[in-house]
């Protein structure tokens, strides 16, 4: 059986990736920052079910990308905090001191999605929000909406008036996250239509692969690029396996969903990945991880990776 956690250089991980996903019965994430393991498994996966290509910084040879909307689902306040983690688990600060100026941000960013979600806003305006344009129009929203989740607008309006100046740290934050969307490329992967939520929606169910394709970032707490992006998707998807294998009859899904991810620390370092690799097996989610090396899993995601694991080069790119 192919171990599930793999440290090794380029040049192994590449041909690992692309035999995993040639070797998938099932639908397949693939999270890469090499868009040959794409170009080298895509035309194969097509005669199985749909490709999609979510790739915001535009590394792929190809025309037909898919937009995705990091508001998608958060009408439900429990999807707004897991995007809210996902979004900021790339600029999160690790430091235990940092922690209430982290956990503030991420309520900001629940209530805001959450907000947008209900009354129907683009994600660009969670970013005004986010920037301190309009802070108490989403309060108001909040308050008034008849879908808005109960709660969350005191929640709010405490994080915006109780310490200003972990608030203004904290909208710090959320601004880093997403300060790649001044590029057009980045902005314009955000703006999904219909055609796109259900293609992603229907995606897993028809066999199908979904490549999550971004730049290899070592450091994205001072320049994310598209990593926030990217690790809210990736991890959206996790769970929709999750939920997937819940209903099954068997709670487990067969064939199984192959995760293929390939030096997702610096590409899509989404925070379930401890509890992937830990339970996906029992439920029909099969992840192979592929780092670079031990030290990179670590600084990424401290409670450990358990799973087993192969080594099979030095600390290379």
């Amino acid at each position: 059986r192919t171990p599930r956690l793999v440290y090794a250089p380029a040049a192994v991980r590449r041909p690992t990736a692309v035999q995993a996903i040639h070797d998938a019965e099932g639908p397949v994430l693939v999270v890469t920052s090499d868009p040959a393991v794409w170009a080298g498994t895509k035309d194969a996966r097509a005669k199985l079910g749909p490709v999609l290509v979510h790739d915001p910084g535009h590394l792929c040879d190809t025309p037909a990308r898919l937009h995705w909307s990091p508001t998608a689902g958060c009408e439900h306040p429990d999807t707004a905090a897991t995007r809210a983690a996902a979004l900021l688990a790339p600029v999160r600060p690790l430091a235990r001191i940092d922690a209430a100026v982290a956990d503030t941000a991420q309520t900001l960013l629940q209530c805001w999605l959450h907000a947008a979600a209900v009354d129907g806003r683009p994600f660009r305006q969670v970013l005004r929000w986010a920037s301190g344009s309009g802070a108490h129009e989403p309060v108001r929203l909040l308050r008034t909406h008849p879908k808005a989740a109960s709660g969350l607008a005191g929640l709010l309006e405490s994080a915006l008036t109780g310490y200003p100046e972990r608030r203004d740290v904290a909208q710090e934050l959320t601004v880093r996250a997403f300060a790649a969307l001044s590029t057009v490329h980045i902005r314009e992967a955000c703006t999904a239509n219909r055609a796109d939520s259900l293609a992603l929606e229907s995606f897993a169910a028809e066999g199908g692969t979904l490549y999550l394709v971004g730049e290899s970032i070592e450091d994205p707490r001072s320049r994310p690029g598209a990593m926030p992006l990217l690790t809210a998707l990736a991890a959206d998807v996790v769970e929709h396996g999750r939920r997937m294998a819940v209903r099954s009859s068997a709670g487990r899904l067969d064939p199984p969903m192959t995760f293929v991810l390939d030096d997702v620390a610096a590409v899509a370092p989404f925070p379930q990945l401890p509890d992937l690799l830990a339970t996906g097996q029992d439920r029909g989610l099969h992840a192979l991880v592929l780092l670079r090396s031990p030290e990179q899993g670590r600084a990424r995601w401290p409670d450990a990776l358990n799973a087993p694991a192969e080594n099979t080069g030095e600390r290379t790119p």
